[in-house]
């Protein structure tokens, strides 16, 4: 019945549940995936470590327009290609009014290389072709020797006949007599001692430098002459290279976007570096880089904002995380007592962009600061912007039929005035013979999590000293694991979503209401009694700068997410090192997806058993 409620709110807000992790999908409709030798074994990894085997068909075809053979399938769904839209197909898809997406999940290329003493300064790509292509040897042509590997010979094919062969092989381009195959390292030590010698050689990442008797070439093409680019760039102004292009319709199935999306991430790009394709992920990494500089020299533009120390440090760690994924913006934090930080940001003038608060402005503070906190923005309050939160979860363990507690119970046993199960009832447990028959314990002395529940759930009272202290979160929850008469408070995030035997209790703040269970949605709607959110408020006239960054909080990363960037996974993991949970729609959908698949996971499993 919880499993049929759930997939039903799921259904309600639009969530697709086709996925159990994430990644893999479970129907038993197929991702179709076409491509081009010699990217079988590319494309065959990348289903493999995406775990498609079962749902994918894969197809062959050496056509020489890819896009358009497959768009006329009824069964395509994904195509991967090195050539891009011809006007042909360009005609053809509007003509047909399909729009397609084109994912740039990696790019190859090759170097021209010569000894330092040779003749040679740079090399357009028609001379290339001429060279390669010349039919008679007059004695003074220059040798070439391309690289024996297929890679090299289907970038070359593509440079010398452009949609033409989709094999990717020399063996149908008539080449000139003088044109030799060679392994790599014989070719660079008959190229380092020929002046007269001219090398083709795919560029491998992280390879070993060509040495000091050697040099690559500037390759023009048209106008433009250009240097071979580093590992680190994307550069299709250098013409020997090739772009390996993914191809899906713009109205694709959830699960091709899923699929498209890990090919062009991180985990995608780590199998594309196996087969020596330089991506994104090596771009975004070195623009990373770059902005970080910037954020510790100060060469970047500034975020004001004005706020209470307990937000100090995960604001300066949001703005690092923005900063690596997007923008270089400099935080410059006020720490402030609450109501101090509201008077400071309805000063007069703009000082600060932002006011952080880890709650609302209190009473006392709108009281005094009436008439400005209203006619701030034309009259109508600063609207709260509502970021993250903070929560404090009581757990037992699994063999504890308890779902719920009262506040005064959970007082009651925190402060020693209930040190027995059978007192508070529905357990399940049986009684010990003497001792104390409830293990209480909790994590460290202080911090947040401490204070936060003294303040809501003991009104200020000190715990009992008989509590356990640990000495980290796990070890509190592992406490609680083996047994069973173990209750605990530790941080909602701290608490894994699999290898526990631990269960969160609901709190019944009334007879005759239901139980509150701990989620992001009742943290974010205040419904949830041990818990605090983070309030943002942003001056009318804050920079733009300021209000692009509240706009990658306020929607958990997706204004800036690409293709090519997991935004939201970054700003999730941010929130959670400092305890805290994002309580964008996003997020909240992904957190309900979450548990959905992993009940989903315990009712097969128990279904096995």
């Amino acid at each position: 019945m919880r499993l049929w409620l759930m997939s039903m709110v799921l259904l309600f807000l639009g969530i697709n549940v086709s996925t159990v992790d994430g990644n893999a999908p479970v129907d038993p409709v197929r991702v179709r995936v076409r491509y081009l030798s010699p990217d079988a074994k590319l494309i065959d990894t990348l289903v493999k470590k995406y775990d498609l085997r079962d749902h994918l068909h894969v197809g062959y075809h050496n056509v020489g327009h890819p896009v358009l053979f497959a768009v006329r399938r009824p069964d395509f769904e994904v195509l991967l290609s090195h050539e891009t839209l011809n006007s042909e197909e360009e005609a053809f898809l509007k003509r047909k009014d399909i729009e397609l997406q084109d994912i740039l999940i990696g790019q190859r290329r090759l170097l021209v290389v010569c000894a330092t003493r040779s003749r040679w300064r740079n090399i357009s790509t028609e001379q290339l072709r001429q060279a390669l292509m010349e039919s008679e040897d007059d004695g003074d042509s220059t040798v070439i020797v391309v690289e024996d590997d297929p890679i090299a010979e289907m970038v070359l094919v593509g440079v010398l006949a452009p949609g033409g062969s989709a094999s990717g092989s020399l063996k149908d381009t008539q080449l000139a007599s003088h044109v030799h195959r060679s392994p790599r390292h014989t070719l660079l030590e008959y190229v380092k001692t020929n002046p007269n010698a001219l090398g083709v050689i795919r560029q491998r990442r992280k390879s070993t430098p060509l040495g000091r008797n050697l040099r690559s070439l500037p390759v023009s093409h048209r106008t433009a002459q250009v240097m071979p680019p580093d590992e680190f760039c994307l550069d299709d102004g250098y013409a020997l290279s090739q772009n390996v292009y993914l191809y899906a319709r713009r109205d694709c199935a959830r699960r091709v976007n899923r699929f498209l999306a890990f090919c062009a991430r991180e985990n995608g790009a780590a199998i594309c570096h196996q087969f020596d394709l330089f991506t994104f992920s090596d771009q975004a990494g070195r623009l990373a880089a770059e902005r970080l500089r910037q954020l510790r020299t100060g060469q970047c533009e500034h975020i004001a904002v004005a706020g209470d120390q307990s937000l100090r440090s995960v604001m300066g760690d949001l703005t690092r995380c923005y900063a690596q994924l997007h923008k270089a913006v400099r935080l410059r934090y006020q720490v402030q007592p609450a109501d101090t930080a509201v008077a400071s940001f309805l000063g007069g003038g703009r000082r600060y962009d932002l006011l952080a608060l880890s709650s609302q402005p209190s009473n006392q503070a709108l009281t005094r600061h009436h008439r400005r906190w209203n006619s701030l923005n034309s009259g109508v309050a600063p609207q709260a912007r509502v970021v993250a939160g903070r929560a404090v979860a009581l757990i037992v363990n699994a063999r504890n039929k308890r779902l719920d507690l009262t506040p005064t119970q959970i007082s009651y046993l925190f402060t020693n005035q209930v040190s027995d199960w059978d007192t508070i009832g529905g357990t399940g447990l049986k009684s010990r013979a003497g001792g104390r028959r409830v293990s209480v314990h909790r994590y460290g002395v202080g911090g947040p999590t401490m204070d936060l529940f003294v303040r809501h759930a003991l009104a200020g009272r000190p715990l009992d000293k008989s509590v356990s202290i640990k000495q980290s979160s796990a070890e509190v929850i592992a406490a609680v694991n083996i047994n069973p008469q173990a209750i605990a408070y530790v941080d909602y995030t701290s608490i894994p979503r699999a290898g526990h035997a631990v269960r969160v209790l609901a709190l019944r703040l009334a007879d005759d209401t239901p139980p509150v269970q701990l989620s992001p949605s009742t943290i974010r709607n205040a419904m949830y009694p041990y818990a605090e959110r983070v309030h943002l408020y942003q001056h009318p006239r804050a920079s733009s700068e300021a209000s692009d960054f509240l706009q990658f909080l306020t929607t958990g990363g997706q204004s800036i997410e690409t293709i090519y960037n997991d935004a939201p996974k970054e700003l999730l993991a941010v929130f959670s090192r400092h305890g805290l949970v994002c309580l964008a729609d996003s997020a909240i959908r992904r957190d309900m997806l979450s548990q959905f698949n992993a009940m989903q996971k315990r009712a097969k499993a128990a279904t096995q058993r």
